[in-house]
C-alpha cells in the first residue's frame, strides 16, 4: 500500500498538488521528492520558470497537510544544495540537461531545477534565437537608400536618434528589440522600417503578430494610421514616389496573434508551423513582446525558416507575460545594446537592442512623464515628490476614503457616457477612462471597484439592478472567432428599439458593430480592470487604485504593475494608495526566475567560437 503523502508546502493549488501526488506514487520513501515537485509547480504557477535551489536551501517552510487542511501548520527545512541535489539525482525524479534519461524535473549545473517542458523549451528557444541573430549582416545598408533614410529619419533632430539606431539594426537583419515606453514611437518606427526594407527588398515576405487579439488588432491599426501620416507629409511626398513608390502598399495593414499566425490546434495542444514546416514569411514583427511568454516565444522561434529575421517591439520595464517567464526582459538583458559602450565587453551577446527614450506623449505631460520615469527607476521619493508638486496638474495622490471620493476623478466622463445621444458616441467616450487595480479580488481589487460605480450610478436611480443595464461597459474574456471578437476587447450595453445591444467598435467609428446578448462570449462588467488586462490599452484618464497595505495584493505588486498602470494615461492619472503601500511596490521588482541569459550568453560564446574555428 502507498504510503500517505506527507505534509506540503502552504498555499499550493490543485495541480501543484496532483504533480505531488504523482511523484509520491512513482518514488515513495522519500518526503523531500514530492515536497520538491510541488515547490517548482507552485514557483511556475507564480511565472518562474525554475527555482535556484541555493535560494530556499536551509529555509524553514510552513506546511499543511493536504488530507487534512483544517490541522494545524507544520513547518519543515529544505535541505543544503549538495544535499538537496544529491537526492534528487539519485532518486531519479530529477535528471541533468545531458541525461538521456526521462523525468519530471531537469536539474542544471547551476542548481536551478526546472519542470522538463521548461528546461527544454528555455534551452531551445536560446538555441532558436542564436541561429537567428548569427544571421544579421555585417555590410552596412545600401548607401542607395540613404536619401530615404535620411528622410524618414533626420539625422539633425535628436529626438529621432533612436529611432534611426533602430532602424540601422533592423535593416543588418537577424534578431532586433526595440523597447521604448508609451508614446515614444515604437509602432512609427517599425512602420519606416518596414517601408526601407521594402524599398530595397520588394518581394520580402512580411509577418505582423502580436500576443492577443486586442494587441494584433491595435498594431494593423496603428500601422495603418503611420502610413496615413506618412502619405500627407508634403516633405516626404517626393522622396516616397522616387525611393519607393511601391514600397508603401505593399507594407502589410493587418496582424494576427501568434497563435493564429503559428496554427494552433487546442486539439492536439500543438501548432501546424514549426521546425519541421517553418512559417513561410522572412520577416516576423511582433508587438507587445513583453507580454509573450517561455513557451509561445519558443514556439514561434521554432517555427522561423532559416535566414529569416524576428523584430520584438515591447518595453522591457512593463509587466510581464501572464505565463512563466519574462523572455523580452531576458533578452533585452541579454541583448548588445545598439550604438553603445558594453558594460561588460568579456560578456558575449545575441541579437540588437535599441532603447527609444524620448516620450512625444509625455513631454507634453510632464507629471506622467516624470511620474514614470521615477517609477521605473524605483525611486519613491522622487515619485512622491513629482505626486506633491501642484504645478504637475496631471498626476494626482489620495489616500482610500469613501466612494464620492474615490470616484471624484472619474464622474465628469461616466456622467458624459451615460449622457451619450448615439452609441458611437458612447463608445468613444468610453475610452477615455478606467479604474485600473492590482487585483481582481479583495478590498480595493477590480470586483469591488465595479460594485463602487454600481453603487453609485444606483444612487442616481441608473437601474444597475438588470445584468444588461443600459451603458454597461463589457471586456470580453475568450477569443470568439465567429464574431470577430477577441479577449481584451471592449463593449457596452446599448438600449434602442425596444432591445439590448452588445455594442463594439468598428472599423468605421461611426457605425459600431452591434451583437445579439446571446452571442456574448465570456465577458465582464469592465468599469475597472487589472492592470494586467489593460495592457496595449490607452486611457485619456486613469485613476489607479492599489490596495491599502503591500500584503494583500501578495506578488503581484511591484514597481512594472504601477509603471504600467500610470502609463496607460494620455492626459492624467489619479493614484489612490497610501505613501507606504507606494514605496513597497517600488522596492519589489517582479523579474522572473530563469536561466535564459546564461544559456543566451552560452550560446552566443558558443556560436562565436565555432565561427571563429579555422577548416
Amino acid at each position: 500500500m502507498t504510503s500517505r503523502l506527507p505534509t506540503l508546502p502552504s498555499g499550493l493549488s490543485d495541480v501543484d498538488v496532483a504533480l505531488a501526488r504523482l511523484v509520491h506514487r512513482l518514488w515513495p520513501g522519500d518526503e523531500l521528492l514530492p515536497r520538491t515537485a510541488a515547490l517548482v509547480s507552485h514557483e511556475r504557477g507564480l511565472g518562474h520558470v525554475c527555482v535556484h535551489l541555493s535560494e530556499q536551501a536551509g529555509l524553514l517552510a510552513e506546511a499543511r497537510d493536504e488530507l487534512q487542511p483544517e490541522a494545524e501548520a507544520r513547518s519543515f527545512r529544505w535541505p543544503e544544495v549538495a544535499e538537496w541535489r544529491r537526492r534528487l539525482l539519485a532518486s531519479g525524479v530529477a535528471v541533468t540537461g545531458n541525461s538521456e534519461l526521462l523525468a519530471p524535473l531537469v536539474l542544471d549545473e547551476a542548481d536551478r531545477l526546472y519542470l522538463t517542458r521548461y528546461y527544454w523549451a528555455e534551452k531551445g528557444l536560446a538555441q532558436g534565437l542564436a541561429a537567428c541573430a548569427k544571421e544579421a549582416s555585417d555590410v552596412p545598408p545600401d548607401p542607395s537608400s540613404r536619401a530615404l533614410r535620411t528622410s524618414l529619419f533626420a539625422p539633425d533632430d535628436p529626438r529621432v536618434t533612436d529611432q534611426a539606431r533602430a532602424a540601422e539594426a533592423a535593416l543588418r537583419g537577424g534578431l532586433t528589440l526595440i523597447s521604448g515606453g508609451p508614446g515614444t514611437g515604437k509602432t512609427t518606427t517599425v512602420t519606416r522600417i518596414l517601408l526601407l526594407l521594402l524599398s530595397s527588398r520588394p518581394d520580402l515576405r512580411i509577418a505582423l503578430a502580436a500576443p492577443t487579439g486586442k494587441a494584433s488588432a491595435r498594431l494593423g491599426e496603428s500601422i495603418a494610421a503611420s502610413l496615413d501620416d506618412l502619405t500627407h507629409q508634403p516633405e516626404l511626398e517626393a522622396t516616397l514616389s522616387q525611393a519607393a513608390p511601391e514600397a508603401l502598399d505593399r507594407i502589410p495593414r493587418t496582424a494576427r496573434t501568434l497563435h493564429r499566425l503559428l496554427g494552433y490546434r487546442p486539439r492536439y495542444d500543438r501548432f501546424i508551423h514549426r521546425s519541421e514546416n517553418p512559417l513561410p514569411c522572412d520577416l516576423v514583427v511582433v508587438d507587445e513582446a513583453s507580454m509573450v511568454d517561455l513557451l509561445l516565444m519558443s514556439a514561434l522561434v521554432d517555427a522561423l525558416p532559416d535566414g529569416a529575421s524576428l523584430l520584438l517591439l515591447g518595453d522591457r520595464d512593463q509587466l510581464t507575460s501572464v505565463e512563466a517567464g519574462f523572455v523580452f526582459g531576458d533578452l533585452a538583458e541579454a541583448a548588445k545594446s545598439s550604438g553603445e559602450e558594453r558594460c561588460d565587453p568579456d560578456v558575449e551577446s545575441i541579437g540588437s537592442l535599441v532603447e527609444l527614450r524620448h516620450s512625444w506623449r509625455f513631454a507634453r505631460r510632464i507629471g506622467i512623464g516624470d511620474l514614470a520615469e521615477a517609477v521605473r527607476r524605483g525611486d519613491a521619493t522622487e515619485a512622491l515628490r513629482v505626486l506633491d508638486d501642484s504645478a504637475r496638474d496631471d498626476v494626482s495622490l489620495s489616500r482610500h476614503l469613501g466612494t464620492d471620493a474615490i470616484l471624484e476623478p472619474l464622474k465628469s466622463p461616466i456622467e458624459e457616457l451615460l449622457a451619450a445621444e448615439d452609441p458611437s458616441t458612447a463608445l468613444s467616450k468610453l475610452s477615455t477612462f478606467r479604474i485600473l487595480c492590482a487585483t481582481r479580488v479583495g478590498p480595493w481589487g477590480v470586483e469591488r471597484m465595479n460594485r463602487v460605480v454600481e453603487g453609485w450610478l444606483a444612487e442616481r436611480g441608473h437601474p444597475t439592478e438588470e445584468r444588461f443595464y443600459p451603458c454597461r461597459p463589457i471586456l470580453v474574456q475568450e477569443n470568439d472567432y465567429q464574431n470577430g471578437l477577441f479577449n481584451g476587447d471592449l463593449g457596452l450595453c446599448w438600449h434602442q428599439g425596444g432591445r439590448t445591444w452588445a455594442i463594439f467598435p468598428g472599423p468605421d467609428p461611426a457605425s459600431p458593430r452591434r451583437l445579439p446578448l446571446a452571442k456574448l462570449p465570456r465577458h465582464d462588467t469592465a468599469w475597472a480592470m487589472t492592470v494586467h488586462k489593460s495592457q496595449g490599452s490607452e486611457f485619456d484618464r486613469v485613476l489607479l487604485v492599489l490596495p491599502e497595505d503591500g500584503a494583500s495584493a501578495g506578488s503581484v505588486l511591484s514597481r512594472e504593475l504601477v509603471y504600467t498602470g500610470l502609463t496607460r494615461a494620455k492626459r492624467r492619472v489619479d493614484l489612490v494608495a497610501t505613501p507606504e503601500v507606494l514605496r513597497e511596490a517600488l522596492t519589489r521588482s517582479g523579474r522572473r526566475r530563469s536561466g535564459l541569459v546564461d544559456a543566451l550568453r552560452l550560446e552566443a560564446g558558443s556560436r562565436r567560437g565555432a565561427g571563429s574555428t579555422p577548416d
